[in-house]
């Protein structure tokens, strides 16, 4: 599916799960250790699961995050070390560059992104990661708090990395 639609979709989803469990403590002593806002939301689910009135709900939120999960890792070549960084962007551009090669000759309208004579390296995985990729990792992280830790961090260092680049 279209990835600003599913980050759409599980963002609303999980902004759901967290409005409908408000009130609802987080252990058995009947005490919120912490607000529902602050919790991973498989924490939430974890503990709601129970409940039958919302098990499909949860269900679709359950299919909805694997799906999320494989995309991320598909687009996550930002979030690894400098070196793969840019051999992942490099690789990404030479397939974009021949499908417009591609879309040209047969007199088609090139492709965002796929024109080799007017798509500059630095700017592509700029508007990459600010557009694509840190909405993923951030959303990501709302599963998976380790992310904002690990994850977050590097492709914040990719960005950094993209923009000295476009400097030179």
């Amino acid at each position: 599916s279209n990835h600003f639609t599913q980050v759409e979709e599980l963002n609303s989803l999980i902004g759901k799960v967290r409005g409908e469990t408000e009130d609802i403590p987080q252990d058995n002593t009947g005490a919120d250790q912490f607000d529902n806002k602050d919790r991973p939301i498989l924490s939430i689910l974890a503990q709601n699961m129970q409940d039958p009135d919302k098990l499909e709900e949860y269900n679709q939120l359950v299919n909805l995050i694997t799906k999320f999960l494989l995309h991320a890792a598909d687009i996550s070549n930002p979030a690894k070390t400098e070196d793969l960084v840019k051999y992942w962007a490099d690789g990404a551009l030479v397939e974009f560059f021949a499908q417009g090669d591609k879309e040209k000759e047969m007199g088609l309208p090139i492709s965002p992104l796929c024109d080799r004579d007017t798509v500059k390296r630095q700017d592509s995985q700029i508007g990459f990661i600010k557009f694509v990729i840190q909405p993923t990792f951030d959303l990501l992280g709302e599963i998976i708090p380790g992310v904002k830790k690990v994850v977050v961090p590097r492709i914040e260092n990719s960005l950094e990395y993209w923009e000295r680049e476009k400097l030179i």
